[in-house]
Order: C-alpha cells, then sequence, then structure tokens
C-alpha cells in the first residue's frame, strides 16, 4: 500500500496532519472493529501504520550508484549534508554528476543543496535537468519551485508552485512557500485563498505545527493590509483563532514584539463594529503569552483597535478623522517644536469650524478618550460659546507666527485661503534650504530649527549691503546677482 493508497483509505487529504490522521484512524476502528470485519480493520491498522512513518527523502525514489567510487562521494556529501555544509555537499554532487553524468541521485543532491547554501542560480539549473527528465515526479517540482522563489523568478515560482500541489505536494511547509511567491507577485487573492486552505485544514495543528500555522495567521493579515481589501475570513473563523491561541500561545515562539505587532496589526484590520471580540481575546491570552508585559505596550495594542473603530465610524466626518491622524503623528513625534505646532494647528482647525463640529467632538469624548486629551481645551472654548472671535483671532496669530517652520498640517489642507499670503511666502523661503546663503540673513539651516520661537530674531552677522560684492563668489555686485529684486 503506497502513502497516497493510505490517505484515501482513510478518507485523509495530501495535507493531513498528524492529529487528523490519529483522529481518522480512531474514527475508522470504531465502524469496523476487528472482531466484526477483521479484512477491513487489518486494512486500516496498515493504512495508519504508513501514514505514521516520515516521508521517504525525494532521493530515495532515485537508484543509487553502482559504481564504488560513486558510492563513496554519495556517502561524502550526505556526510557534509548532516553537518549542515551544504555548500561543501553541493560541490561534491557537482563533480559526481560529472564524473557520473547517468546516475541523477547526484543531480537532485546538486539541486537541494545548491539551494540550501544560498546559490539559487545553480540549483535551478540544476532542478531544470532533473524536472526534465522527471516532470510528473512532485518532490522534484516542489524543489523546482523553491529554486525559483529563491532566485526571485516570481513568475515561474507561481507556475511551479501550482503544477507541484497538482501534484499533490500540500505539507504546511510548501504552501506557505507558495503563498509567500504569490505574494511576491502581488497575487493576493491566490495568497489568502492558500491561506486560508492551511488554517481550515488545520484547526487542531501539532505543536511542532504550531509556528507554522502562526505564520499563515499573520500571512492573512499582511496580505489584507498590502491588498488594501479587507478579508472577513479571520472574524469569520473568530472561534479557530481563538482556539488557536488558547490551545497553543506557549508553541508559538513568538517574543513579546512580534505577538504585539501581531494584534497591532490585526486591530488595523479587524471590522470596527466588532472590536469586542478581539479585545476579549486579547485580554485572554496576553497575559498567558506575556506575563511581564508593559502597561505601555499593552496600551499601546488596545489603541491599534480603537484607531481602527474611528476611521471606520460613520458619525465622524472626514476633517475629523484626519485631525485623529494628525493627532496621531503629534503622540509620536519626538520634536516638541513640531508637536506644538500641530496641537496649535487642530486648535486654529476646530475654531474655523466652530460650533458645528461639536457633536462629532462629543462622540470623540464618549468613545475615543485617548484622541479628546489632544481636542480638550477646543472642545471646552467651542461649548461655552464665549468670545470665539477673540481666541480664534490669538491662536491664529500664534499659528501664522509658526507655520513657516512647517509648511503642512490640519489648517493647510481644509483652509488654505484662510493663510495670509505673506506667511505662505515666508514658508516657501524657509523650506528652499538650498538658497540660504543667499538670505539676507546668513541662517544655517540647523541654526533655523535649533532656534526656540518665542525668542526674538537676532542677526548673526553683518547685512549685506546692495553694492556689496556678492558672497556667492561670482564678482558680481550683490544687488545685480543673488540679491536681484529684492
Amino acid at each position: 500500500m503506497t502513502r497516497e493508497e493510505a490517505l484515501k483509505q482513510l478518507g485523509l487529504e495530501h495535507d493531513s496532519d498528524a492529529l487528523s490522521i490519529k483522529k481518522a484512524y480512531f474514527s475508522m476502528i470504531r465502524k469496523f472493529p476487528p472482531e466484526k470485519d477483521p479484512e477491513q480493520f487489518k486494512k486500516i491498522r496498515e493504512a495508519y501504520e504508513i501514514l505514521q512513518k516520515p516521508e521517504k527523502d525525494p532521493a530515495q525514489n532515485l537508484p543509487e550508484p553502482k559504481e564504488p567510487f560513486a558510492k563513496k562521494m554519495l556517502a561524502a556529501l550526505l556526510e557534509a549534508e548532516n553537518c549542515d555544509d551544504f555548500q561543501y555537499a553541493a560541490e561534491i554532487a557537482a563533480e559526481a554528476f560529472h564524473k557520473f553524468p547517468s546516475e541523477d541521485i547526484f543531480l537532485y543532491y546538486m539541486a537541494s543543496n545548491w539551494r540550501r547554501a544560498g546559490f539559487p542560480g545553480k540549483a535551478v539549473k540544476a532542478c531544470e535537468q532533473l524536472v526534465k527528465k522527471y516532470p510528473d515526479t512532485p518532490a522534484y517540482l516542489r524543489e523546482m519551485a523553491l529554486c525559483y522563489e529563491e532566485r526571485g523568478y516570481s513568475k515561474k515560482a507561481t507556475a511551479a508552485f501550482e503544477k507541484a500541489m497538482n501534484a499533490g505536494c500540500n505539507d504546511l511547509d510548501f504552501l506557505l512557500s507558495y503563498s509567500a511567491a504569490c505574494h511576491a507577485g502581488g497575487k493576493f487573492d491566490k495568497t489568502a485563498d492558500i491561506l486560508h486552505k492551511v488554517i481550515t485544514g488545520h484547526p487542531h495543528p501539532a505543536k511542532e505545527d504550531v509556528p507554522l500555522i502562526f505564520d499563515a495567521w499573520g500571512g492573512i493579515i499582511s496580505t489584507a493590509l498590502h491588498s488594501g481589501k479587507n478579508d472577513p475570513f479571520i472574524s469569520e473563523h473568530y472561534e479557530i483563532l481563538r482556539d488557536f491561541f488558547r490551545d497553543n500561545i506557549l508553541y508559538i515562539n513568538a517574543g513579546p514584539t512580534i505577538l504585539a505587532s501581531f494584534f497591532i496589526t490585526l486591530g488595523h484590520i479587524w471590522p470596527s463594529d466588532d472590536t469586542e471580540r478581539l479585545m476579549a481575546l486579547l485580554k485572554e491570552i496576553l497575559p498567558r503569552a506575556l506575563p511581564d508585559i508593559s502597561e505601555e505596550l499593552l496600551r499601546e495594542i488596545e489603541n491599534s483597535f480603537s484607531q481602527s473603530k474611528l476611521f471606520a465610524d460613520p458619525r465622524l466626518s472626514e476633517f475629523t478623522k484626519d485631525a485623529c491622524g494628525f493627532i496621531d503623528s503629534a503622540k509620536e513625534e519626538d520634536m516638541e517644536d513640531l508637536s506644538n505646532f500641530l496641537r496649535l494647528d487642530l486648535m486654529v482647525s476646530f475654531l474655523e469650524r466652530g460650533k458645528e463640529i461639536l457633536p462629532e467632538l462629543e462622540i470623540i469624548k464618549k468613545e475615543y478618550p485617548e484622541y479628546f486629551t489632544f481636542l480638550r481645551e477646543v472642545y471646552e472654548l467651542l461649548k461655552s460659546g464665549r468670545n470665539l472671535d477673540y481666541y480664534k483671532s490669538r491662536y491664529m496669530k500664534d499659528y501664522e507666527r509658526k507655520y513657516k517652520y512647517f509648511d503642512s498640517g490640519l489648517f493647510k489642507m481644509y483652509f488654505p485661503d484662510k493663510i495670509s499670503a505673506k506667511t505662505r511666502l515666508a514658508a516657501e523661503s524657509y523650506a528652499d534650504f538650498d538658497t540660504y546663503e543667499a538670505l539676507d540673513y546668513h541662517i544655517s539651516p540647523e541654526e533655523l530649527w535649533d532656534k526656540p520661537f518665542d525668542e526674538p530674531f537676532v542677526r548673526g552677522g553683518k547685512k549685506i549691503g546692495r553694492n556689496d560684492p556678492c558672497p556667492c563668489g561670482s564678482g558680481k555686485k550683490y544687488k545685480h546677482c543673488c540679491g536681484r529684486g529684492k
């Protein structure tokens, strides 16, 4: 009985894991106990024993060399391979195949070891010869696909993976490699289909397969982000995700940063109206997986779910969502001056919108408190409604004084006509650092950025007269060179 026949006997697929095989075996022997159907029981037992044995090395499908020296070279390359010296093993295989070109076993070892040694170009050449001789052998088609992938031949790799899968290659490593090749080629729908098959085909993976299943979940998240499409698969199969983490959290072999990144990214693509289930899973899993997790990291993960919900909230306008995006930027910036400017930018923008924006601020206050901290002051001003024109004028003066250093923000995005022409011109002058030497004040970019905003400007050197020699070195007067038109 072959391995394929054994799988068929137990009603299993090619990619069935050890746990699925065991479940199928016990289910079958309950249906066909030895005392009632000894012949069928014997077949079931034989199939189970075959599937319990590890699959043979693909090279074992090829005849071993008969020449004594060829046998000696085969033993030497296998010893090098066992010591993880793949380059030396490949070199022995290449030399052996040159001496014994009819011995295809050396061709296989040459291809596989060149690939593992990091020489995919050489591996591709050897593999193409092997597949040409054995076009329907799954193991060699698989090796060809892996070689193409590592060589960077995306189109060839995808086609080779497809052919190998149709030939019967369905193990976890293969499917994850296939999905990675499709992802690299921009075939995101195909990538998602493969990973969905991995997840649904292994709801209760063996311990050694847990890291691979974790990679598959991560691949689904990454594919959704890169494709720009919301993949409903994860939320629809929440129970599988929950049970996977409950049963296998200690076997994932992922550090705090990787796990936190997984949940943060998951929060970005999770449906905004269904964050409660994900938060419940997070609070159950993370203390077990990361007992020493910091409050800061836990808060960052929770905030990612809040961001996902906020940016999909239909009650909030694009203006308010963009404002919250700038708040995220202000939180991440280490530069105090830039962070202060972003706060001022939010103030003048919301004051310009006026009381009409209050209902949205009420929603932010109630449901998104981490954003409301930045909007509390303008909320209180708008709610009181007193002296709004005065505050608008006061904050606008501060805004225009600092705007020239940054030339960006929410106010520029929504109210560009409210910024005076003089302020816009000053911003353009300060942005052009390549010509700062031609400015009257001769300030370097470093001096400009390091100077505190609230201090009066003091010229660092003598002012250039219109009839003085131009500092650019042209030999002309300043008024006829860099100072022309000033």
